[in-house]
């Protein structure tokens, strides 16, 4: 009877158990515009890089990436492995609706990696991961809350995975925790935003998406001028052709590029045994073999080429049509230059 209960609750909003089932129905609809938040989540001074959307890592994202990372500076240098520890602020007014946890018991030292959800306003939905202290404000919230745990052990890696409905209110600025802070933690923050009033990405299998993965958009352009000016001005050290913010919306219906599925699996994650052509979110002029696990001999990595307007060797892949045989040499991994 859920879409039932849904549909009722969508009519009967101030019900005191539809805003426990659905939260964000009780959220104030947005206005127009994308001036909703004020603050940087990060402080200026600590970010290095400000990675945009898209980013390849195979064999764990293979597809272009959904999210922005904030990367922060290293304690002691670039050759730290320790990266700065740095508050998290919230970038906006916004109403929490979800705090989800991995505890790695296995890690040395043990650590909690927690990721937020949250929402300025009802369309649009915004997540932070990788944030790896909360505040305690929070901390006692998530420890008083009720929720669904799961202990998983993957070749001697112990975890234990928590998701929690945590309903509360932040104002911009308010401190939500830590990111960083001692070796083997994530070096900065994972940043989603999803706007369900924009037009939906087009895929070439829309089956294969859901939800908020047809409205990901550029989580810099919802800051006021200054912090937005700022924070593309770090994103701009690394790359300048727009969008500068980097996109997902790479699939070409007829042509080769775009996500491709390993033939006979129904499931899309993980992503690691299927192939994407696509172009590299720092230097989009690069094109990409983004490679899992499933292709014999080929290791799974990143290889990039320089792609042809004409002929059939390293061809543009918006351009490689079903009937011709195309080549592609002279690739190189983008992270050891092999």
């Amino acid at each position: 009877r859920r879409g039932q209960c849904e549909s009722y609750c969508n009519e009967n909003i101030e019900n005191q158990i539809c805003k426990i089932l659905y939260p964000v129905q009780s959220i104030p609809s947005c206005a127009d515009g994308k001036e909703f938040f004020t603050v940087s989540p990060i402080s200026f001074d600590d970010l290095d890089v400000i990675v945009p959307l898209g980013s390849l890592n195979p064999s764990s994202h293979v597809f272009p990436t959904d999210h922005m990372y904030f990367n922060v500076k290293f304690s002691d240098g670039p050759q730290s492995t320790i990266p700065l520890r740095t508050e998290v602020f919230s970038p906006g007014d916004v109403h929490i609706v979800e705090i989800s946890s991995v505890e790695h018991i296995s890690a040395e030292p043990p650590y909690t990696d927690y990721d937020l959800e949250f929402y300025p306003c009802k369309e649009i939905f915004v997540k932070f991961g990788h944030v790896t202290f909360l505040s305690e404000k929070l901390q006692t919230a998530f420890d008083n809350a009720d929720g669904d745990c799961t202990t998983r052990n993957i070749s001697g890696s112990e975890s234990i995975s928590c998701r929690k409905r945590i309903i509360m209110q932040l104002q911009a600025g308010e401190e939500i925790g830590a990111s960083g802070g001692f070796k083997g933690a994530p070096a900065g923050l994972d940043f989603w935003v999803a706007d369900y009033r924009m037009d939906s990405i087009i895929y070439a299998n829309p089956t294969r998406s859901s939800g908020r993965f047809f409205y990901i958009t550029c989580p810099i352009d919802y800051f006021t001028p200054g912090i937005k000016d700022n924070l593309f001005a770090i994103v701009k050290n690394r790359r300048t052709i727009e969008p500068v913010c980097g996109t997902i919306a790479q699939d070409i219906i007829g042509k080769a590029q775009g996500i491709w599925f390993l033939e006979g699996t129904q499931s899309v994650y993980s992503e690691d045994p299927h192939l994407a052509l696509v172009y590299d979110n720092f230097n989009p002029l690069k094109g990409v073999f983004s490679v899992g696990t499933s292709i014999t001999g080929l290791a799974s990595s990143t290889y990039l080429f320089d792609p042809q307007a004409s002929g059939y060797v390293n061809r543009n892949f918006a351009d490689v049509v079903p009937g011709n045989i195309y080549c592609y040499d002279s690739l190189t991994k983008k992270f050891d230059n092999q």
